[in-house]
């Protein structure tokens, strides 16, 4: 500022000084001290705030000040004049609405003999730009949780950012002037800092991963780039930056990552994919090729896993898997393998058998070793118990938690070589035999036969023919009414089945109910036929049509598994239909599994008033022993022997003894398949109750059964 003014003072004469004012090469205004109004401004200073010199001349100071008061900038005018500007920067808004700091320096001056002030202006904003992207670089650098370290030509730290501190443990002062060899873990070999070295040497970037050692002593892996940094005059290299981030977490997720993808976390035993590696490397090795030993893989299904997950939650449902998993060690011998391959499914294939006498002995171990329960509580107890459970808990449903379980299984069987060259082939051998063996129920099992290869194709199709039925609605419900045989009234109706295939018409369920029940498509099968039942009814009572009881259905495969009845319970809820409309038909092989069982869930419908039929009574396993202890409503007399009374006298027997039996033990016959009045006139003669066949009616759509409904 003093050279300023003694510049200005010797600028004597007007031409002189407007000489100077007009070729400064920095925007340059002169104003007036009271009112900040331009006298005069310079070329540079019109280019610079983008408006006419005529435009300025009619403005002030003020007016492109965006930072001041006029009080203020009237004030900074009057101490300028008299003690020069000093250091202060302003902001000023150029025409184009740009904002520009600026540097003013201003000195008092005389202007046609009026005391003004000279300005003399600095664009600063590039400079502040610069300082404050600095001191932003500074401290994104300083607080950046990544490595950042600056050492000079021959290693010596410094600078460290706080990533360096948290990273290592050191406090920054203990860095400042060591060498990075206090990082050292010696984990790395000599190759490794031999590269390092060489590369930063011949001022190349090196990129790599370190092993180090915090303070503590615990390593940390560091994926790293060095940066040599020269210096403008000699491009010497002066600096090295070094520049990385920790990823010890992501080593250590890697490894986890790594063991996951081949072994089940749950049970810690190798997975479906260790599993075939492992049988693939065994097969193609040596010393099994030159004893040409025939292998036995097992694939073991843990029955009824989903419903122990669904009732009493995924935690026991784990247990369990870990517990049963443990048993399986204990079969297993030296050599063989063992993996869960599945949710719950375990595979173990058993080498160094010599014959199928081996494998029969294996599997009286797996039976024997299961015979008693698993125990699943957190205390400790003998696996020998024989108590079915003990209570442990309740959850947060009040369902009580047994301590042990009593589990079943099915397992599928295949041989190497005979039934496979690979892994791969074995194992597919193996499910399509567990496939077969889930027909059986609980404890099935299957060897593999050649043969299952063209039932499992066309089983396969069916399968997914049936998964589009479901997606495309085809799956329909015909009602075949029944009536009473002394009135002649519709007393109730059966819903049967249909399948309504776009390629071949309408398909029987005799076609496509086994197929159900052996892909495990059953239960959503009938529940989907009792939402449509439920529905049907409450359209007809919302109609005011006489409504009727219907039958439907369950098959012996869905009686078994849990839940039926309260699947059967939420479509009567959802729909408000009274649960006497609507009555559930077993066939007597039922009864024969499990009676004990078969009782508490027939008791359990009669509880919700679910009336009962036994279907097909006759024809398969029928006993007195178990028939007197069925809470049935109704016994239905197969089409088999309405037919046969005709002709045979044991037929007519049959008949007349299950009309009588029924009739003592308190329940009604529906005699099914009538289609002729001399049948209708000797059911009626025996005392049969109800009828039900084409005689009267054939199976018809919804749409048709209004006819009889509207009867009165």
């Amino acid at each position: 500022m003093d050279m300023f003014c003694k510049l200005l003072s010797f600028l004597t004469g007007e031409q002189k000084f407007k000489s100077f004012f007009y070729n400064l090469p920095l925007p340059s205004f002169i104003v007036d001290i009271e009112n900040g109004r331009f006298m005069d401004v310079n070329n540079t200073a019109v280019k610079f705030y983008g408006y006419s010199k005529e435009e300025l001349l009619n403005m002030s100071v003020a007016q492109i000040n965006i930072s001041n008061t006029p009080q203020e900038l009237k004030i900074f005018r009057k101490t300028a004049a008299v003690e020069g500007s000093g250091v202060t920067t302003f902001e000023h808004r150029l025409k184009n609405g740009e904002i520009k700091i600026v540097q003013p320096y201003a000195a008092a001056i005389k202007l046609n003999n009026k005391q003004s002030l000279l300005v003399i202006i600095l664009d600063i904003t590039e400079n502040i730009a610069n300082e404050k992207w600095m001191h932003t670089l500074y401290t994104a650098i300083e607080n950046s949780p990544d490595w950042m370290m600056v050492t000079d030509n021959l290693g010596n730290i410094e600078y460290v950012n706080d990533g360096v501190k948290n990273i290592s443990g050191y406090k920054k002062e203990e860095l400042l002037g060591k060498n990075p060899r206090v990082f050292k873990s010696r984990l790395l070999s000599a190759g490794f800092y031999k590269n390092f070295w060489d590369t930063i040497n011949s001022e190349k970037v090196f990129n790599g991963i370190f092993i180090n050692r915090r303070k503590n002593g615990e390593l940390f892996s560091l994926v790293t780039t060095i940066v040599p940094v020269k210096n403008k005059k000699d491009s010497k290299v002066i600096n090295f930056v070094s520049i990385g981030k920790d990823i010890t977490q992501e080593k250590a997720l890697e490894e986890e990552l790594r063991y996951i993808s081949i072994y089940d976390p749950l049970t810690g035993l190798p997975n479906r994919n260790l599993f075939i590696l492992t049988i693939n490397i065994y097969f193609n090795s040596r010393e099994y090729r030159e004893k040409k030993l025939s292998a036995y893989l097992i694939i073991i299904d843990v029955y009824k896993l989903s419903y122990i997950n669904n009732t009493y939650g995924y935690d026991i449902g784990d247990k369990i898997l870990q517990r049963f998993s443990k048993r399986l060690n204990k079969i297993i011998g030296v050599g063989d393998i063992l993996a869960r391959i599945g949710g719950n499914e375990f595979g173990i294939l058993f080498i160094d058998l010599q014959n199928e006498e081996g494998i029969l002995q294996i599997i009286e171990k797996i039976k024997e070793e299961f015979k008693n329960p698993l125990y699943v509580g957190e205390l400790s107890a003998p696996e020998s118990e024989t108590k079915d459970y003990c209570v442990a808990n309740v959850n947060e449903d009040n369902t009580i938690i047994p301590e042990s379980f009593n589990i079943a299984y099915t397992m599928g069987i295949s041989i190497f070589p005979d039934d496979g060259k690979n892994a791969e082939d074995i194992l597919k051998s193996a499910y399509i035999a567990l496939l077969n063996a889930k027909t059986q129920g609980e404890g099935g099992l299957e060897f593999f036969k050649a043969s299952m290869n063209i039932e499992v194709s066309d089983f396969l199709l069916i399968k997914d023919n049936i998964i589009n039925a479901f997606k495309n609605r085809e799956f329909l419900i015909y009602y075949q009414p029944y009536f009473d045989i002394k009135t002649g009234k519709i007393t109730g109706m059966e819903a049967l089945a249909r399948w309504n295939n776009g390629d071949k018409g309408i398909i029987s369920p005799i076609k496509f109910i086994p197929p159900l029940e052996r892909i495990g498509l059953i239960r959503h099968f009938e529940e989907y036929l009792i939402d449509i039942i439920c529905r049907n009814l409450k359209e007809w009572k919302e109609k005011g049509l006489n409504i009727v009881p219907v039958s439907m259905n369950i098959s012996p495969v869905s009686f078994r598994k849990e839940g039926l009845i309260d699947m059967i319970a939420s479509a009567l809820d959802r729909y408000e239909i009274t649960p006497s409309l609507l009555d559930i038909e077993i066939t007597e092989g039922v009864f024969i599994q499990n009676l004990d069982d078969t009782l508490k869930i027939l008791n359990a419908f009669k509880e919700k008033e679910i009336k009962i039929s036994i279907d097909d009574f006759g024809t398969g396993y029928s006993s007195l022993s178990y028939i007197k202890n069925i809470p049935a409503d109704f016994i239905k007399i197969d089409i088999s022997f309405t037919r046969g009374m005709m002709k045979s006298s044991k037929d007519l027997a049959i008949v007349n003894t299950v009309v009588v039996l029924a009739s003592k033990l308190g329940m009604k016959t529906i005699a099914e398949g009538v289609e002729t009045d001399e049948q209708l006139k000797i059911l009626k003669s025996l005392g049969c109750d109800i009828v039900q066949g084409y005689l009267f009616s054939k199976p018809v759509p919804d749409d048709e059964i209004l006819h009889f409904l509207k009867q009165p």
